[in-house]
């Protein structure tokens, strides 16, 4: 019971949990391939030692210091040095000792272990060192067959019995290692299976937990869209039927002033009446195609001022998208001056062209602008028009934005602010 403990002790040294599965496996086949050389070696240690020859007990102790430090190694979580020095013992133990013995004694048999002893030190995937592996034990079963053929050493006279007797163990030994090895990839092969099926049925109940939770997402992402394109909807409906009762408004008034008045408002309603149309028609809730929403309100605005049919609308914009709570804002801006410029820009009903903009410039500043072709405004017709003027500040300070306006060959209206969606 002892003696497992420490066996397991000794296997399991090096070996955590922050290694993977495979990692770990490495490092105890290297660990149990070291403890089993180091059994085996100790039968020619004390063979050697009992037939007093100190050459080979030299040999044989320098190969179990080998084998030890492979272990320390592993322990100091250095495989591929570990994995070298067992390469490298194993092939220095079956040349030494089959030249000092003799090719008859049997110990190039372990070299048809070579195969299992390179799968258990190294990776599946280290193609390249399993080769350059490979060729080092088939190097060094050449080199002992050309020895063996054109010279003749021996450094040991062994009688018919003693050789017979290393062959057989030598035998015994090699097919022990051949069966160890096939049977440990057998059993390690059967666990990985098993783990493997258990990662897999873990994986499916994860995958069904997930594929039912996609679908509550979706089912109440669909309700969520739903509810929110029938709020755009109603609250479109709504605008709709405060426009109309405007205008029933409109057509009882006989003052002209008032009429004015309540044809302002009445385009600032649909202007964001068309604003939720936009969001219910496109099916995006987040944010709006603004550029779209220029063409359709100035077409609308045309529409409306007919009066002047020599007035053009030239939109020069790009798409840009803004969410609800800039757009809105924007769009009662939009209104506001386009409606000015119908209104006081051109004087008897005279030609222009209103033109319309909108872009981004640098570090997601979108430039937005108003120009015309009319008369132009000094400082004193601003502050004449300081309604419209005031609405326009306070929707530009909405979207933290800046004005600024030029009175050249008409008036121009500049208005830059940042927008996070570009």
């Amino acid at each position: 019971m002892q003696i497992t403990k420490v066996w397991s002790k000794i296997i399991r040294a090096g070996v955590d949990e922050e290694q993977t599965l495979t990692f770990s496996d490495i490092l105890k086949k290297c660990k149990r391939l070291a403890l089993l050389c180091v059994f085996f070696s100790t039968f020619y240690f004390c063979f050697f030692l009992v037939k007093a020859l100190y050459l080979p007990l030299v040999a044989i102790s320098f190969a179990i210091v080998i084998f030890a430090l492979a272990i320390f190694s592993n322990h100091l979580k250095k495989h591929l040095v570990s994995s070298i020095l067992l390469l490298f013992n194993t092939n220095y133990c079956v040349a030494f000792f089959s030249i000092y013995l003799g090719f008859n004694s049997g110990i190039h048999l372990y070299l048809f272990t070579s195969p299992l002893i390179i799968l258990s030190l190294f990776h599946g995937k280290g193609k390249r060192i399993i080769f350059i592996s490979m060729i080092t034990y088939l190097i060094n079963f050449l080199v002992l067959i050309f020895i063996k053929k054109y010279y003749k050493i021996s450094f040991i006279q062994l009688d018919k019995s003693e050789l017979e007797f290393l062959y057989m163990t030598n035998f015994i030994f090699a097919i022990t290692i051949l069966i160890t090895l096939c049977l440990y990839f057998l059993l390690n092969n059967e666990k990985i299976n098993h783990l493997l099926l258990a990662k897999n049925l873990e994986m499916a109940k994860e995958i069904a937990v997930r594929q039912t939770a996609e679908k509550f997402a979706k089912t109440a992402l669909k309700e969520k869209e739903l509810l929110l394109g029938e709020i755009h909807h109603r609250v479109k409906n709504n605008l709709a039927i405060i426009s109309a009762l405007i205008n029933l408004q409109i057509e009882n008034l006989k003052d002209d002033e008032s009429k004015i008045i309540f044809e302002e408002t009445k385009d600032r309603i649909y202007s964001m009446a068309l604003i939720h149309n936009q969001l219910y028609q496109n099916k995006s809730f987040a944010q709006i195609e603004f550029a779209q929403y220029i063409n359709n309100f100035c077409s609308y605005l045309v529409k409306s001022y007919q009066t002047n049919p020599n007035i053009e609308i030239i939109e020069k914009t790009t798409a840009v998208f803004l969410d609800i709570k800039t757009a809105i804002p924007c769009a009662l801006i939009l209104n506001e001056l386009i409606t000015n410029a119908f209104k006081h820009a051109f004087k008897n009903n005279g030609k222009g062209k209103i033109e319309v903009g909108l872009k981004v410039i640098v570090d997601k500043q979108i430039l937005f602008y108003v120009s015309d072709t009319g008369i132009g405004m000094d400082s004193k017709q601003l502050q004449a028009t300081s309604m419209g003027m005031s609405l326009i500040t306070s929707l530009i300070e909405q979207i933290d934005g800046k004005l600024e306006y030029l009175n050249q060959n008409g008036s121009t209206f500049l208005i830059t602010f940042s927008n996070q969606n570009v």
